[in-house]
């Protein structure tokens, strides 16, 4: 028995020295950590790192392999995966190897999000006007006279400021036209203020009011989008601007509307005058004179029945200047007359229509103007005070 013992020894110990020389170095390195960056400088989400190798087994209790390092954490982005531990040393004759550690990779941080970009440290929209548009610069939009909007990674017009419009299209320099006192773009875009008969343009809160040439007027004053028509009214002959714009012509007892010199000369109905043809700044008032009965106007405009006889003069009655009562019969001092049927007497000589009477030496006598009194068919007519054959209208 004991020689079979030794025996057994002595094989061992050949074959423990057969290996010192090839297992006292053992691999203990570990796995490293991904980490590149993207082509347009955002960094990846970092990767794992891999874990260590395990180590080779001892001989006859030799100590068991360290576990490999912890792989480096990514750079950006999310969480590196934890690497995996390494994996136990195989187990010597005496005792087995330590299992290798490794340890998970540290958390990336966040950058903005695909739409946004950073301006001074703060991620903003790319399509936030008050930072600009697009992903560059973080200079707000300044429009003039406008609201800005972002349109295609640029600034944009949204809306104009009340008065103001974009005429040129060109959003760079924002609502560019006062529409309200731009006389090539007046109340609109490329609405232009009208020279005809005009002296000097002018566009006055969208409407063109220029000032215009001596006997014109800018009366209509069409509001946008209708065209302007510059100084239109001829105040000189429009019966409906006639004198000054807006004054028309009254239509009053009017057979035929008419102006002429800026003053309304209408021809009338029958019967009635246009005897008075009030001036610019007073309105017009027809054919305001009924022929048949009016003092002043008896048959016609020009003949005034107040002239003629005394106290207070003839009345009007059918066309014809006449009395009404004895007292308007005489005219000088001394004289005296009766009155019948508008026509005075004299001494019981009846006179011809318009005459009175006047004192003569010791008589009282029929008379016209400048002591003339009236023979045959004639009448003494105030318009031309004179005997006539008619008096003129």
């Amino acid at each position: 028995m004991k020689r079979t013992i030794l025996l057994g020894w002595m094989a061992s110990a050949a074959l423990f020295a057969a290996c010192t020389n090839d297992y006292n170095t053992f691999d203990t390195s570990g796995g490293g950590g991904a980490g590149a960056a993207n082509p347009d400088g955002s960094v990846p989400d970092g990767s794992a790192g891999s874990g260590g190798v395990a180590g080779s087994a001892g001989k006859d209790g030799g100590t068991g392999g360290t576990g490999g390092s912890a792989g480096t954490a990514g750079k950006g982005g999310t969480a590196g995966t934890a690497g995996k531990g390494g994996t136990a040393g195989s187990g010597g004759t005496s005792t087995g190897g330590s299992a290798g550690t490794a340890t998970g990779g540290t958390a990336g941080s966040g950058g903005c999000a695909v739409d946004e970009k950073d301006c001074g440290g703060t991620c903003v929209k790319q399509n936030d006007p008050a930072f600009g548009c697009g992903s560059n610069g973080c200079t707000p939009c300044a429009l003039d006279h406008a609201t800005a909007t972002c349109n295609g990674g640029s600034c944009d017009i949204q809306g104009c400021a009340d008065g103001f419009e974009n005429c040129d299209g060109n959003a760079a320099n924002g609502c560019e036209v006062d529409r309200n006192n731009d006389t090539a773009n007046c109340g609109a875009c490329g609405r232009t203020c009208d020279g005809d008969h005009v002296n000097n343009l002018s566009c006055n809160n969208g409407t063109c009011d220029s000032s215009c040439d001596a006997g014109w007027g800018n009366c209509a004053q069409p509001a946008a989008p209708v065209a302007d028509d510059g100084c239109e009214a001829n105040l000189g002959t429009s019966v409906d601007n006639c004198g000054e714009c807006g004054r028309a012509c009254s239509t009053n007892h009017v057979a035929q509307a008419s102006c002429a010199a800026g003053l309304c000369d209408s021809t009338c109905d029958a019967g009635w005058g246009n005897c008075h043809q009030p001036t610019p700044g007073n309105n017009d008032d027809g054919c305001e004179s009924n022929l048949f009965t009016s003092q002043h106007h008896c048959s016609a405009c020009t003949n005034d029945c107040a002239v003629l006889g005394g106290n207070g003069g003839f009345s009007c009655a059918t066309g014809n200047c006449g009395c009404t009562q004895s007292s308007q019969c005489t005219k000088s001092p001394n004289a005296s007359g009766t009155c019948a049927s508008g026509i005075c007497s004299c001494d019981t000589v009846a006179c011809r229509p318009g005459e009175w009477c006047r004192h003569a030496g010791s008589n009282n006598v029929c008379t016209c103007f400048n002591d003339t009194a009236c023979t045959g068919t004639q009448v003494c007519c105030p318009s031309t005070q004179q005997c006539e054959t008619n008096c003129p209208p």
